[in-house]
């Protein structure tokens, strides 16, 4: 096979040539190591490479799994792999070798896959843009002085520079959805306990979900039949579909009520006028296709959306950042300058605000479900705006600084006060996909509208509470009326 080959197809394409014998594992590896070697050095979307491990998984590789064969990348962030740095993008961890697998990379073995690295990802996740001090920053295919969107930016450019065609990512805040958007490339965030959480339990108070970034939506399908068993230990559980949902996705709908909303969920916050082009264009795809789109929002306090969404996504890093630190007291201090006053802003809320955040995610929850009742998904953009520069959307150490001067105020009220103020221009780049994190619903961004500089637009669409299905068939009729699978980006 010739990599002009290799770069057509999809995961499942390439498996089946595996199953019939017209490629081999190893072949399919050694093209995948190829294009990362050459374009890897322009984009730093792989961070660490794998081969050694990869080959010789492909050299005994049998047929069995539906991927079996596929050359795969895994996030740097709760993707522990023996033998190999689990980093989160962070000085702290440069040294952290778990000795255990995490069980979901397990399943992407068990599947078939062969891991040939890890990806580059913003420092514990935390933004939308994929930068940090520890591996630099990851570049977009489509433009490299644009981010690749984050947190799992460097899994999004390489599946767009077709290093893989499947790469693993999760979902804390957007963090499939907003890369998918800056790549032109599929990403679902499925439904809070449709995949196992990491460790068991409670998962991240169950606003993260892991799954993949794709060039297909099959592929996605495929995947989440191949991993979303439930996992014993595991708080949240959704049980199986009667129906795989690669099998669901041939469904095509017919007539879907689909709700637009227009605005951000979060107050004093403007969307792009080239976003807006691109979601009237959306609009029209999908009532040629038959569908209904009607300009209707759930109602809720935005207000207390933004407070619990930043309390909620906060403390969850802050928990992970204080645990590891806990790890590694020698290193403690090799954090990034808003990482440490992201501690100090948690620290200036209580038990009870936490205890009242989650009760508004469930309330939220509960008014978007009864919206659903009336209207089969909600379509939103992605972003507000298209890919922005590297380097401009992470506070850079001067400004850090000021704000760690301002978080050494001795009232809780006022840190609380200064931080409720800046916080809608933070959470701009999340302004659509967090509420769906926050109240666990399905949602995915679809990349149909590329915008005149050649920057892919992603538009959103979030179905009720465990209904991936109906999502992956809207998504997959929306693959064949407006084809992205043959955009490739010139690395």
């Amino acid at each position: 096979m010739q990599r002009e080959e290799y770069i057509r197809y999809d995961g499942l394409g390439l498996a089946e040539l595996v199953r019939k014998k017209e490629v081999s594992p190893s072949e399919l590896a050694e093209l995948s190591i190829g294009l990362i070697e050459e374009k890897n050095p322009a984009l730093n979307a792989v961070i660490c490479k794998m081969y050694d491990e990869g080959r010789k998984i492909a050299a005994g590789q049998n047929v069995d799994g539906p991927f079996c064969g596929v050359p795969f990348l895994i996030k740097d962030i709760l993707a522990d792999y023996p033998g190999y740095p689990s980093t989160f993008g962070s000085r702290l961890l440069q040294n952290h070798y778990p000795k255990t697998m995490t069980p979901l990379v397990k399943r992407y073995l068990d599947a078939g896959m062969i891991p040939l690295g890890k990806t580059n990802v913003p420092e514990f996740g935390l933004w939308d843009t994929t930068e940090n001090k520890l591996f630099g920053a990851a570049h977009n295919p489509w433009d490299l002085t644009r981010t690749p969107g984050g947190s799992s930016g460097g899994s999004a450019a390489a599946v767009a520079a077709r290093f893989v065609p499947i790469a693993h990512g999760n979902d804390g805040g957007g963090s499939i959805r907003i890369p998918a958007a800056c790549c032109g490339i599929f990403g679902l965030k499925p439904s809070r306990g449709r995949m196992p959480s990491y460790p068991p339990g409670k998962g991240q108070s169950g606003i993260l979900s892991d799954h993949v970034l794709t060039r297909t939506v099959r592929d996605s399908a495929a995947m989440l039949d191949s991993t979303c068993t439930p996992q014993l230990g595991d708080a949240f559980k959704l049980p199986m579909p009667k129906e795989s949902f690669l099998k669901q996705m041939m469904h095509s709908p017919k007539g879907l009520k689909i709700a637009l909303i227009r605005e951000p969920f979060f107050e004093n916050i403007t969307t792009d006028k080239e976003v807006h082009a691109a979601l009237d264009a959306t609009i029209k795809i999908c009532e040629d296709l038959g569908h209904h789109v009607i300009e209707k929002s759930p109602k809720f306090n935005p207000s207390d959306l933004l407070k619990a969404g930043l309390i909620t996504f906060q403390s969850v890093i802050a928990e992970a950042v204080h645990r590891y630190r806990l790890l590694y007291p020698q290193q403690k201090n090799l954090i990034e300058p808003y990482t440490k006053n992201l501690l100090k802003i948690v620290d200036a809320y209580s038990a009870c605000d936490f205890v009242w955040a989650s009760n508004i995610g469930d309330l939220i929850h509960l008014q978007l479900e009864l919206f659903f009742q009336d209207y089969d998904l909600i379509l939103t953009p992605t972003q507000p705006h298209l890919p922005k520069k590297l380097g401009r959307t992470i506070p850079g150490d001067f400004e850090s600084s000021i704000a760690s001067l301002l978080l050494s105020i001795p009232s809780k009220k006022l840190v609380q006060s200064l931080v409720m103020s800046q916080a809608p221009k933070g959470l701009r780049p999340a302004s659509y996909t967090f509420i769906f994190n926050l109240t666990g619903h399905p949602a995915m961004s679809v990349p149909l509208i590329w915008h005149e500089d050649k920057m892919p637009v992603g538009m959103q669409f979030a179905a009720k509470y465990g209904n991936e299905g109906l999502l992956l068939q809207l998504a997959h009729q929306l693959e064949q009326a407006k084809p992205w699978i043959d955009r490739v980006p010139k690395v």
